[in-house]
């Protein structure tokens, strides 16, 4: 008896899935899907993506960019704080 419920947890389960995931599809094919954005993006009132528009977010969210992109091509050593503290100041 408890393999029968447990198969059909598992049925109801399955279907429970394959019509949420078929809600998510039938949203994006009407351009209504909205997915979570990273930090320092957003949805405006019209519904456009868009940058959030404080410098200080904007500046954080390049450093982080550009310290990755020298981390990764090795320029330096010693680690992102490093990074940080060689850095010169930008007016951008």
């Amino acid at each position: 008896m408890q393999q029968i419920k447990g198969t059909v947890a598992e049925l109801e389960l399955t279907s429970l899935k394959t019509h949420l995931r078929a809600g998510i599809e039938a949203k994006a094919a009407r351009g209504e899907l909205k997915v979570l954005l990273p930090p320092g993006h957003f949805y405006d009132a019209s519904g456009q993506l868009v940058m959030d528009p404080d410098k200080r977010v904007q500046q954080a969210i390049r450093s982080m960019f550009d310290v990755s992109c020298l981390c990764s091509t090795g320029k330096k050593a010693g680690g992102a704080s490093s990074l940080l503290e060689d850095r010169p100041a930008t007016d951008s």
